[in-house]
């Protein structure tokens, strides 16, 4: 294939251009954008030289933005939520500087399973868990932890959007709370 006369002269808006018998193929980039355009030109009935082009929009480049405004939102910090994270191991420290309530926010069958023996027990995936929350006082200083950090991470931001200012959630699994929290308690108790 050869260059297209004048293409060197495109600046950065065209990156490639090549002719290919009687059609020419060019590949621009525009920012985040690449297009290929194939642009053929061929006769009509009326012996007259038409030019037809097609571009065609590289997937890649839907991807790459998504890709980072997913990478944003997930790094989004709680403190954005007006909440802050308490991470594992970080449990003691946490509970030795605030007197805090413990709220898990698992489901009954959870709870079966084992729980932070001083926490209370409001089911997020219940109907009533907005009406529960309400009646707790908004002054005091609240850990919320679930199985993953999800759903802990979902019940600590409706607390604050309910006027809750001291709100912590562990951004830990339920397990990595309970072993904190008994070695905690083996610890006082020495």
């Amino acid at each position: 294939p050869s260059r297209f006369p004048g293409s060197e002269n495109a600046g950065d808006f065209q990156d490639n251009v090549f002719l290919c018998k009687s059609s020419y193929h060019i590949r621009f980039s525009t920012n985040l954008n690449t297009y290929v355009s194939f642009v053929t030109f061929q006769k009509n009935a009326s012996n007259q030289i038409e030019m037809r082009s097609k571009k065609k929009f590289h997937p890649v480049n839907v991807l790459i933005p998504v890709f980072l405004l997913l990478l944003t939102s997930c790094s989004s910090s709680a403190q954005d939520a007006g909440f802050a994270d308490v991470r594992p191991g970080g449990l003691a420290e946490f509970l030795e500087t605030n007197n805090a309530v413990i709220i898990d926010v698992r489901t009954p069958r959870e709870w079966d399973g084992g729980k932070v023996e001083t926490a209370l027990t409001i089911n997020l995936s219940h109907r009533g868990f907005n009406d529960a929350i309400a009646e707790l006082d908004r002054d005091v200083t609240y850990l919320v932890y679930c199985n993953s950090g999800n759903r802990s991470r979902i019940a600590s931001a409706r607390m604050v959007n309910m006027g809750f200012k001291n709100v912590y959630n562990y951004d830990g699994s339920h397990f990595q709370i309970r072993r904190e929290y008994e070695e905690l308690r083996n610890h006082q108790s020495r």
